[in-house]
């Protein structure tokens, strides 16, 4: 089978690619037959051939590719795609070639973040793929994703409660679904409620960072302005906020230049000093600006800071005008 994985939601998105994983076979034999591939360094004939490859003491094998389609999303007005779109995709033909060839004993997943509607590779994939998408969940939906989540984990919880994580969180379910295994154990016998949620849910200062710089990049300054107000309400100063965001976008350039001179995927970690959730979502992030975008946000960032330093505003005006101007106005994501 083929399967195509795409949206923002990395929880829910890494859950499906996490079912997927278990249909191959036993654990004990399960790295053998999963072979897991970035796009910026394989090629066609490396995928196809893993996915020609029989599988070993298991019915099946997966091959799961990272990040092809978004190599073709528009980067903006100057149009320039990751060297070359056209040839690029020209090549990538091969795989859709070899779709209706695949052998039954297979399963080849691509796995990808946000894509648009206008992306060359999506509608290619689309006409040979199972596919799945994994938007944001906003508003109703995420609430009820939190009632259903809180209800697996045998937990009650009230509607202010469920109101006040959804505020909260931003839509980070990974951040939500610990959050909730937490109050469940607290609230023990009785429903979770929005006092529990007030007295025991601390998001970590770095998911908040991602929350808002997700939040910026998406034009949503009322949850950019939510997440870094419980930052600074959890005894974090408007000073050490705005650290932590300029230090979140210069990671954001730091990986974006990496990327522009062709760094491979597997060194990208070590030179950040970051892994897993962190890694993966700083990754995530950087698609989502141009360059252009990236050096406007670190401007803006040390014009806010010196406005703060020489008195113009205080610290937390001049960082809520700062995210507000951001999120509204200013420097917009790749898909531009």
């Amino acid at each position: 089978m083929f399967y195509l994985l795409y949206g923002e939601d990395e929880f829910s998105r890494e859950g499906a690619l996490a079912d997927l994983k278990k249909e191959v076979g036993p654990p004990d034999i399960r790295d053998i037959n999963v072979a897991e591939l970035d796009a910026r360094e394989a090629t066609p004939e490396q995928v196809t051939a893993l996915c020609a490859t029989v599988p070993f003491m298991t019915p099946r094998r997966l091959v799961v590719v990272r990040g092809l389609l978004s190599r073709f999303e528009r980067r903006g007005a100057a149009g320039s795609n990751d060297g070359g779109q056209a040839s690029g995709a020209a090549a990538w033909n091969a795989l859709w070639e070899f779709a209706p060839e695949m052998p039954p004993t297979t399963d080849l997943a691509l796995v990808d973040g946000r894509l648009t509607p206008s992306n060359r590779m999506l509608r290619k994939a689309q006409a040979v793929a199972t596919v799945r998408t994994f938007p944001l969940l906003r508003g109703e939906r995420l609430k009820g994703w939190i009632r259903n989540s809180a209800a697996g984990k045998n937990a009650e919880i009230t509607r202010d409660a469920v109101n006040g994580l959804a505020d909260l969180s931003g839509g980070n379910l990974r951040v939500l679904d610990g959050e909730l295994d937490k109050l469940a154990l607290y609230a023990e016998g009785r429903a979770i409620t929005l006092e529990d949620v007030q007295s025991m849910v601390s998001f970590s200062g770095e998911a908040s960072v991602f929350v808002a710089v997700d939040a910026v990049v998406e034009g949503r300054p009322d949850v950019a302005l939510r997440s870094l107000r419980r930052l600074i309400d959890d005894g974090n100063s408007p000073a050490f906020v705005l650290a932590m965001i300029a230090r979140q976008v210069r990671l954001l350039i730091l990986a974006k230049d990496m990327r522009t001179q062709g760094v491979p995927a597997s060194e990208l970690g070590g030179r950040l000093r970051l892994s897993g959730y962190p890694l993966r979502k700083t990754l995530d992030q950087e698609t989502m600006f141009t360059p252009e975008g990236l050096r406007e946000a670190h401007g803006k960032l040390v014009e806010a800071d010196l406005s703060a330093k020489t008195g113009r505003f205080d610290e937390e005006t001049a960082l809520e005008l700062l995210v507000t101007e951001l999120a509204t106005t200013g420097p917009r994501s790749a898909r531009r």
